[in-house]
This record gives structure tokens, sequence and C-alpha cells, in this order.
């Protein structure tokens, strides 16, 4: 590729100079390099939120992409993977992080990065600027896979579709909240029984909500809680012009249950 498209997905913020630093060792390998960023914002070490937005991220890149993905709870401890899917690349920690949207795509081939380069003070601290985005920047310059390390069979995985359905009600957990604090849940659409119609209750720490099934969000009253069927086929639990979260209290990884309606 002339000018080689790299994406970046991390939990640094944008405060401090970590995003730069990794972008600055991408392009001191590949300058002609286009780094787009993909979020900055996950919470601290959210490896089940950086799934989330990666799995969505990436089928929206053109082939030849390169996915570079820094969240590291054990930094310095944690392999590092550089993985060919669907033509694309992922680059990140082995923590499972990066699997869900590698499967997405296609795994093609899966390589351990030992290379670490530019470090002169001998810190396995910053494996993101060391480690990962030299690797990254080598293959957007035209290096092939295999040279950035051996080729590894077993690597770490995250599910992140937990439903339980019984005959009563379909229990998962909250996979995302996004800026309108609408909650992306683990039940997809084909989970809830397309029979269930009209007010449904949810559950949520020990409460009991109303809440109404509806095609999109101008469908609920203000106030009104709404179940919506997501462009990526996940039910989402939404307040029309409102924020669901802040007024169920919910963080990613909370568990909820939506039941049948009551019969009369």
């Amino acid at each position: 590729m002339i000018n080689p498209l790299v994406t970046l997905t991390t939990d640094f913020g944008t405060r401090d100079y970590y995003a730069a630093a990794v972008r600055g060792s991408i392009l001191q390998e590949c300058p002609n390099a286009v780094i787009v960023d993909i979020t900055h914002e996950l919470e601290p070490f959210d490896l089940r939120g950086g799934s989330f937005i990666l799995w969505q991220a990436v089928k929206c890149f053109p082939r030849e992409t390169i996915h570079v993905v820094v969240v590291f709870p054990e930094t310095g401890v944690e392999r590092v993977l550089a993985i060919r899917a669907g033509g694309c690349y992922l680059v990140g920690p082995d923590n499972g992080i990066l699997t869900m949207a590698a499967e997405a795509l296609g795994i093609e081939e899966v390589r351990c990065v030992e290379s670490r380069a530019h470090v002169t003070n001998g810190a396995k601290t910053f494996d993101g600027r060391f480690l990962i985005a030299p690797a990254a920047g080598r293959l957007a310059s035209g290096s092939r896979l295999e040279e950035l390390g051996p080729e590894v069979a077993d690597f770490k995985r995250i599910n992140l579709f937990r439903a339980v359905v019984g005959s009563d009600s379909v229990r998962g957990e909250v996979l995302h909240i996004d800026r309108f604090g609408n909650i992306v849940t683990s039940v997809s659409v084909e989970d809830l029984p397309s029979d269930w119609g009209g007010d449904l209750t949810l559950e949520v720490k020990r409460s009991l909500w109303k809440i109404k099934r509806a095609t999109c969000y101008a469908e609920g009253s203000p106030g009104e809680l709404i179940l919506v069927g997501g462009s990526v086929g996940l039910v989402e639990i939404s307040l029309n012009r409102a924020n669901a979260s802040s007024l169920l209290s919910l963080k990613v990884g909370d568990e909820i249950t939506i039941n049948r309606p009551q019969s009369p």
C-alpha cells in the first residue's frame, strides 16, 4: 500500500503522552502510514469493552488495514500477537482482546512478536510503544508476518456472547455503554422471542423495571425504558434522549434479565 492504514485502540485516554508515543513508534518504522484512532477512551484494563469495540470497528475498514490494540492488565508479562485475519492484521496483547475481531474476520495465521525496538534502558513497562507499535510499523512498511516471530496455535479468547435463554426469561450482561447511555447487552435479537411484545419486565440489581419493546429509539416516550434491536444485532436498553445507564446504575459486566410479559 502507498499509504498503509493503521488503527489504534487503547485505554490511554488523551491526557498523557502514551498514545502519541505509540503513533511515533509506528511512524519511525513507516513514515507514510495513515493512522486512524478507533478510541483511546476505554476504561483502564477493560478487555471486554475493548473486545466489543474492536469487533465492531474492524468491519468498517478495508483489507490490508493494520489494527493496533494496547490494553495491558499485565504489561511486560503478556505475549504480543500479530494475527492475519480476513486480509487484515491485528497486533496486540495475548489476553483475549484481539480474538473476537480476528475470528469475525477469519483467522489465517498467528505469530508471537519477539523483537523489541527503540528500547535504550531495558524497560519492559511500555510494550505498546516498544513491541506492538514497531511490529505494526514493520508490517505497514512491507515486512512479512513471519518476520515478526514464530507461529503459535494457542492463544487466549474472550466470548462476549453470554445469554441464557429460558422459557420465561432471557439473562445476559452489559457489554458496552455508549456516549448516549444506551446499554448494549449480550442478548442477541434472535435470543428474544418474537412473540414477546408490549410491556416486558427488566430485572437489574434485584430491582424490577417496566420496559417496552420497540423498533427505534423514538418509539419511547420521554423517561420510558425501551428494548431496541441495535445495528449490531444485539438488544439495547435505552431511553429516548436520556441516559439509561445512569437511570439503572449499570456498568459493563453487570447482569440483566428480561422477563416475558405476564398473562392477563
